[in-house]
């Protein structure tokens, strides 16, 4: 499933996540954004001058540096901070799982106790423990 089929399918209520298996999901997801804001962190440095002289080389060199970490949007900042995003919606779209995985058991759980309570109540003939008449 792509990432904006399953948000959709979250906010449309057609998307459940169990509560284990979602805390799991949002623990990994957790796990990547901290590792990728090192990494952000790191091509922040990349994007700077980097000092290696005044040769035309060197130059060129500091330039490329520059131009990759943060140049246009296939730098590598800018791929980055989009999959920084598609995280964020990830876990948002796993704690919207979450919910109705709880709504839908919520109801479930509801409709089969309202099953036993039908089928247990006394009936007129269970308590006078006479036939009823047609």
């Amino acid at each position: 499933m792509q990432l904006a089929g399953m948000i959709q399918a979250a906010a449309a209520g057609h998307f459940a996540v169990d509560p284990g298996t979602g805390a799991e999901l949002m623990r990994s997801l957790t796990q990547m954004r901290e590792h990728l804001n090192v990494l952000l962190t790191d091509a922040h440095g990349l994007a700077r001058a980097t000092p290696l002289g005044d040769l035309p080389e060197a130059l060129a060199v500091s330039d490329l540096n520059q131009q990759v970490a943060m140049g246009d949007a296939q730098s590598l900042i800018a791929v980055l901070q989009q999959f920084k995003l598609s995280l964020d919606q990830a876990h948002e779209a796993v704690r919207v799982g979450m919910a109705n995985y709880e709504q839908v058991e919520a109801q479930l759980s509801e409709a089969y106790d309202r099953g036993l309570q039908e089928h247990s109540a006394p009936t007129p003939a269970r308590v006078t423990g006479r036939v009823l008449p047609a």
